[in-house]
């Protein structure tokens, strides 16, 4: 069973029946977000309004320009603005470096998340994800690294629960919709090459809203599923995606 089926088969069942197929099940970051960062050496930033604050950063939070998404968030019902500019859409820029609780001299990753959230529509935005081991495999300059050199806070999936949790009142049932924008990622860059020769489908077509629709019944759905969603996605409590 793939990645993908696993997972669409788990959000139909029992949270305990769904443990046998997932595991784990449940984030193991419960506390406040902000005091898992911290124990993990993370520092947190967002939008706090000020002209210093914002010199010298960029506006990623902004949807209709900077990302192109207009078309797509109309449709959507969703407002492309950001905190910037008096809208709901708010980043928050997390930063594995200079952290007083990094103890030991390598322990400082260079991992960087830039995830961008709007409680009101149901939204997370991944827009910048460099894990903490490939960083770390750069910055140390190492063919590879072990897990234990690693905090144990480090995937995207648990940066994007946690920040859901901090901003929505942990409505999960509330979120609507997962996006990842843009998509730079070698592995995941190959699937949908794969999956749009297997349907005969032009890049130039992919690139206008709305693309192409997969539905959980397809094959196509499964495998980008599987690839963007499996790691902790059942903390959220199951949501709808439309490819």
């Amino acid at each position: 069973m793939c990645k993908g089926e696993k997972l669409l088969r788990a959000t139909g069942l029992t949270r305990a029946a769904a443990a046998a197929l997932i595991v784990p099940i449940d984030s193991p970051f419960t506390g406040p977000f902000v005091t898992d960062l911290n124990t993990w050496g993370y520092s947190f930033q967002t939008d706090d309004g000020t002209a210093q604050w914002r010199q010298g950063k960029s506006d990623e939070c902004e949807f209709a320009t900077n990302h192109n998404l207009r078309n797509m968030f109309n449709d959507l019902g969703i407002e492309t603005r950001s905190t910037w500019q008096g809208g709901p859409n708010r980043c928050y820029f997390i930063y594995h470096k200079d952290s007083p609780a990094v103890q030991r001299p390598n322990g400082v990753t260079g991992a960087e998340f830039t995830i961008g959230v709007n409680p009101i529509s149901g939204l997370i935005v991944m827009i910048f994800l460099q894990n903490p081991e490939t960083s770390a495999q750069q910055l140390w300059d190492v063919p590879h690294i072990q897990k234990h050199w690693l905090p144990a806070l480090r995937a995207s999936s648990d940066m994007a629960y946690g920040l859901w949790t901090a901003t929505s009142g942990h409505y999960f049932s509330s979120l609507k919709y997962i996006l990842s924008t843009p998509i730079t990622n070698d592995d995941t860059v190959a699937i949908f090459e794969r999956i749009m020769q297997s349907i005969d489908f032009e890049l130039e077509e992919m690139e206008r809203w709305p693309g192409h629709v997969f539905y959980p019944d397809d094959e196509e759905y499964k495998a980008l599923l599987g690839k963007f969603f499996f790691l902790s996605s059942l903390v959220f409590g199951g949501f709808g995606v439309v490819g």
